[in-house]
């Protein structure tokens, strides 16, 4: 696992496994630990690798963490739709507090496929 904690190395890591999961399947389809594993990007199927690349995936909002019914998945999402909710999450966090305003970007927050 040598020079995984690059970001730079990290970066193309995240970059080909969210590429290989869009070629792989819909927006809809649910990949599991194992199918991104066998989609071959991460070397040696590192589970610890994969799961940083995952993790990092996630906080870009690149991936979205699901349930299925073999246990955790996650999809991806596309990155016009992952800019939309970032940018959404910064106002959220940087304006000032009102109390419907805030209720509203919750609302939208906790349904991010919904955002137009």
């Amino acid at each position: 696992m040598a020079g995984t904690e690059d970001p730079a190395k990290l970066q193309i890591l995240k970059d080909s496994l969210y590429e290989e999961a869009r070629q792989h399947g819909s927006e809809s389809r649910m990949f599991s630990q194992k199918d991104l594993t066998d989609l071959a990007v991460v070397p040696s199927g590192d589970p610890v690798l994969l799961l940083k690349i995952i993790q990092g995936l996630c906080d870009d909002k690149l991936f979205v963490g699901v349930t299925s019914q073999s246990g955790i998945a996650w999809r991806w999402r596309n990155r016009e739709d992952a800019k939309k909710y970032v940018s959404r999450r910064l106002a959220y966090l940087t304006s000032p507090p009102d109390k419907l305003w805030v209720r509203d970007k919750m609302n939208q927050l906790a349904n991010p496929f919904a955002l137009t």
